[in-house]
C-alpha cells in the first residue's frame, strides 16, 4: 500500500512566493542531486515557513521497489529520492505556475512569468525526447536530474502519439501562448 504522510505547520504558504535557483544537472533551491534524504528533510526543518505542506511517499509493503517522494504540493514539485541509496535522483515540476524558478539570469515559473512549454523548451533545448503519458494526457520533458510536466490541450493530443510529433506542438504552440 503506497503511505502518505503529511506535515503541516502553518496555513500555506503564498503559491509562487519563493524564487528557488534551478541547476539543471544539480539541483533546485537548497536541494542537490545525489544527497541524502535526512539533508533534504534538515533543510525542510530549516525553513518551515517555505516549506510548510510536505507529504512524504513510500511504498510500505516493499519499500525498496519504489521511489521514495518528498512531495511539496503548494510549490508543484516533487523530490525522488532512490529507495536504496536515499538519495535525491530527480526534481520533478509538476506545475510550473506554482513555482517561479531562476536560471542562469531568467526568471521562469511562478503565477507572473508562465513557464511555457514552449519557453522551457527554448530555455533548456531539445536534450532529451520528451514522454506522452496518454491517460493523463502530460507530455513530460527530461533533462540530467529535472522533469517538467505540460498538460496538453485535447486538440494536440493526437500529435503526441507518435514520437515526432513534439517538432509540430513546438511550432503549433508557438503562436498559442498561455497553454504552453
Amino acid at each position: 500500500m503506497l503511505q502518505q504522510r503529511t506535515r503541516r505547520r502553518c496555513e500555506g504558504t503564498a503559491m509562487g512566493a519563493i524564487i528557488l535557483d534551478l541547476r539543471p544537472g544539480l539541483g533546485i533551491g537548497p536541494f542537490s542531486l545525489g544527497m541524502p534524504i535526512s539533508e533534504a528533510f534538515a533543510q525542510i526543518e530549516q525553513q518551515p515557513n517555505i516549506y510548510d505542506v510536505v507529504h512524504v511517499k513510500y511504498y510500505d509493503e516493499e519499500p525498496l521497489k519504489m521511489d521514495i517522494v518528498i512531495s511539496f504540493p503548494d510549490h508543484g514539485f516533487h523530490l525522488r529520492f532512490d529507495p536504496w541509496s536515499q538519495r535525491l535522483r530527480l526534481i520533478e515540476i509538476y506545475d510550473v505556475k506554482r513555482l517561479q524558478m531562476r536560471y542562469s539570469t531568467s526568471l521562469i515559473g511562478g503565477p507572473a512569468t508562465l513557464a511555457t512549454f514552449v519557453a522551457v523548451y527554448a530555455l533548456f533545448g531539445p536534450t532529451y525526447p520528451g514522454v506522452y503519458d496518454r491517460e493523463r494526457g502530460v507530455y513530460t520533458l527530461f533533462y540530467p536530474g529535472l522533469s517538467f510536466a505540460f498538460p496538453i490541450p485535447s486538440q494536440y493530443t493526437e500529435c503526441c502519439h507518435n514520437g515526432g510529433g513534439i517538432y509540430f506542438i513546438i511550432l503549433k504552440f508557438k503562436c498559442c501562448r498561455g497553454f504552453f
